[in-house]
């Protein structure tokens, strides 16, 4: 069965009732049907959860290591991710808050004029599973939001990646889950229907521990997103909503909906550096 333990404090993580992020979208982007535009505005809409989690904790590690953070992000698609943490803190177009030295972008494509107008750095485009990025730095963050799932093997290509992260640095990501031993039936039907770049793999909380394990990294956060999803609804402009659904995902994380995590590398050594 599963319960409301954490890597963490419950009270430090769950039920997240902070959202300063969410109220200080000065645009107010939109939450649509599988995208972010052209679709009805709410004001906690569920599917920005993901750019939620990421912008916590990332402000958490600027905490934590006390100066600005050099982040690398894969997988950037339109560049959203950066887009709401800007919005959430207030900065001009193409700067970076102030918790930020820099922020690099890695993707199978590269939209390099809006990611510049955004805030990105440098913009490498490369597909990791066909190769390692030629990152010129290692990094105080790397992001692995909603990537991971369209990998055939996502423990290689984090593997490649780990060694461009510095030495008790953070890798933070997120995406949908299944409970583990649902894992190879829903990848097998995966596979057969998937269409370019669709989800072909599922990253359950129990291959995240298992990745994190055999890597001595340590789990910051571990946990689960919603239980229900009405995108779009008017329900979605209630922070108590959102508030039970951040509840109901910490305690039966792992089981559906979305989950989200915080993996640190060793600061003895340098995983994945061979």
């Amino acid at each position: 069965m599963p319960d409301c333990k954490n890597t963490t404090s419950y009270h430090e993580w769950h039920p997240f009732f902070f959202f300063f992020a969410f109220d200080r979208r000065r645009d107010r982007m939109q939450a649509g049907r599988g995208d972010t535009d052209g679709a009805r505005e709410t004001l906690y809409p569920i599917r920005f959860l993901r750019y939620w989690f990421m912008e916590h904790l990332l402000r958490r590690e600027f905490r934590i290591q006390e100066r600005p953070l050099d982040v690398c992000e894969v997988g950037v698609g339109g560049g959203h991710l950066l887009a709401f943490v800007n919005q959430a803190s207030a900065v001009a177009p193409a700067r970076l808050p102030v918790w930020v030295k820099r922020w690099d972008a890695v993707s199978k494509g590269i939209e390099m004029p809006k990611l510049e107008a955004i805030g990105y750095g440098d913009c490498i485009e490369v597909n990791i599973e066909q190769s390692t990025p030629p990152l010129p730095r290692q990094y105080d963050v790397l992001i692995l939001l909603h990537i991971l799932e369209h990998l055939h093997l996502p423990e290689l290509a984090m593997d490649k990646l780990l060694r461009f992260v510095k030495p008790g640095g953070l890798v933070i990501g997120g995406g949908p889950t299944i409970p583990d031993f649902l894992r190879p039936l829903r990848e097998r039907q995966l596979r057969k229907e998937a269409e370019s770049f669709g989800h072909v793999s599922v990253i359950s909380a129990q291959r995240l521990k298992r990745f994190a394990m055999e890597r001595q990294m340590g789990i910051d956060l571990l946990t689960g997103a919603y239980m229900i999803r009405a995108t779009g609804s008017f329900i979605e402009n209630s922070r108590a909503w959102l508030r039970l659904n951040l509840i109901l995902g910490a305690c039966t994380r792992g089981w559906l909906g979305e989950i989200y995590w915080a993996l640190r590398k060793p600061s003895y050594t340098d995983v994945g550096s061979a």
